[in-house]
C-alpha cells in the first residue's frame, strides 16, 4: 500500500493521500493532546464565562490565561514575537492542578514595568508569596497554589484573575 502510494506521489491527488497517509499515522499523538486540552476545557468553560476578553494558550501540561487588555503593555520586538505580561497559569501534575499568577517582564514596554512590578510585589505581600523565580528571573510570582483538585483549581484560577483584573485596571 505504502509503495502504491508512493508511486502517486508525484500527482497532486498523490500528495494529498501522501499526507493522509501521515496524518492518520500520528493520530496516537493527535488524540494524546485532543485528550490533554479536554482536561482544561472546565477552566475554559469557567474562565470564559467570568471574563469576556480572556485568551488562553494551550501547552502539553499547562495552560495560561490573560486578559486581552493586557496587550497595551506589550513591547513586540522585531519578530513580533511576546509573552504576555499579566497571567494565571494552571498545571496539571497527575491528577492534582497547580494555580500560578504571575508578571512576566521580557516582553513589557519599559514605560509599563515600574507600575507592573510595584502592583505584583504588593500582590506577592499580601499572598505571603516570597519565592523568587530562578528559571525566568524577568517573571514575578504573586500566588502560587498547588495540589488542588479540578473544582477547587477552577475556583483558584477564577478568583486569581478577578485579583488581577482588579489591580492592574489601574494601570489600563
Amino acid at each position: 500500500m505504502l509503495r502504491d502510494l508512493l508511486a502517486e506521489a508525484g500527482t497532486n491527488d498523490g500528495k494529498a493521500l501522501v499526507r493522509l497517509f501521515q496524518l492518520y499515522c500520528q493520530r496516537p499523538a493527535i488524540w494524546r493532546r485532543c485528550l490533554k486540552g479536554a482536561e482544561f476545557a472546565a477552566f475554559e468553560k469557567a474562565m470564559r464565562s467570568e471574563f469576556t476578553t480572556v485568551y488562553s494558550d494551550m501547552k502539553q501540561v499547562q495552560t495560561f490565561y490573560t486578559l486581552t487588555e493586557w496587550e497595551q503593555f506589550i513591547e513586540y520586538d522585531d519578530f513580533g514575537a511576546r509573552y504576555y505580561p499579566v497571567c494565571v497559569g494552571v498545571r496539571m501534575l497527575d491528577d492534582r492542578f497547580r494555580v500560578v499568577s504571575f508578571v512576566r517582564l521580557s516582553s513589557v514596554k519599559e514605560s509599563k514595568k515600574e507600575q507592573l512590578i510595584a502592583i505584583a510585589k504588593q500582590l506577592q505581600g499580601i499572598n505571603g508569596f516570597r519565592g523568587k523565580n530562578v528559571e525566568d528571573p524577568s517573571r514575578v510570582t504573586m500566588k502560587r497554589v498547588e495540589n488542588l483538585t479540578l473544582e477547587q483549581a477552577k475556583e483558584e484560577a477564577v478568583s486569581q484573575m478577578r485579583t488581577l483584573e482588579k489591580e492592574f485596571k489601574a494601570v489600563l
